[in-house]
């Protein structure tokens, strides 16, 4: 008896899916098994392959996920009131409440920030900043699709407020030519900040490297400054 082409593909597709998942996590074994269901089913409609047999087999169970990197509504809570006396104050609130990622809050403008907005504007215009720019390399304006205006909310804007006020103070004890970017976010120096920078000025790296209840973890705080699970 021969046995049948489909019946031997599907054992192997088998095999591999176990050899895999004892590497691979279970949502990255779906998502093998939707690319390669996808590629046969584009044979079968140009006649290379007669049957779909990655269809008709199983997506066995792999390995568990890294655990999460997003904030709590109460981690989230906690890293605000812990940020209150850091330099990084206005960072830490715009970066968990209105969702700009952390390399384009570094290259932010204040021309490209609105903390008044126009409320009598029919619609209304909420303040917003607009996110145009980014540091990350091979990125210097972000293109027209990521191009994005996000709206403040009342925290972001007073923590913005406060924070133009002081660098103003600042920029009148420095040498001319302080920050002449005009950037809102910037060294002590006056310099664009690199992400050593902002590990620097967050809460948690001053209280140590391990990660504490009332921050932030400081050796991957630049990340979680962009998730927040609520």
């Amino acid at each position: 008896m021969i046995p049948d082409s489909g019946l031997i593909r599907r054992l192997q597709w088998a095999a591999l899916g176990a050899k895999r998942a004892k590497i691979l996590s279970t949502s990255t074994l779906h998502r093998l098994h939707e690319n390669l269901n996808r590629s046969v089913k584009r044979a079968m409609a140009r006649d290379k392959v007669r049957r779909n047999v990655v269809d008709l087999c199983g997506v066995p169970k792999g390995l568990p996920g890294r655990p999460s990197k997003s904030l709590t509504l109460d981690r989230a809570r906690a890293a605000l009131d812990a940020a209150e006396p850091a330099p990084l104050h206005a960072y830490v609130v715009v970066s968990l409440l209105v969702g700009a990622r952390t390399e384009e809050l570094r290259a932010l403008q204040w021309s490209h920030v609105d903390l008044e907005g126009k409320p009598t504007a029919d619609p209304p215009v909420m303040p917003s900043i607009q996110v145009w720019r980014s540091v990350r390399e091979g990125w210097g304006h972000e293109d027209e699709r990521s191009r994005r205006t996000l709206a403040l909310s009342i925290r972001a804007i007073d923590a913005l407020r406060g924070h133009h006020e002081a660098q103003e103070r600042r920029r009148a004890a420095c040498k001319p030519g302080w920050n002449p970017d005009g950037l809102v976010f910037v060294s002590e120096a006056g310099t664009a900040l690199d992400a050593a920078n902002v590990r620097r000025g967050l809460p948690a790296h001053r209280q140590g490297r391990r990660p504490r209840r009332d921050g932030l973890d400081a050796a991957r705080a630049t990340a979680q400054l962009r998730v927040v699970a609520l």
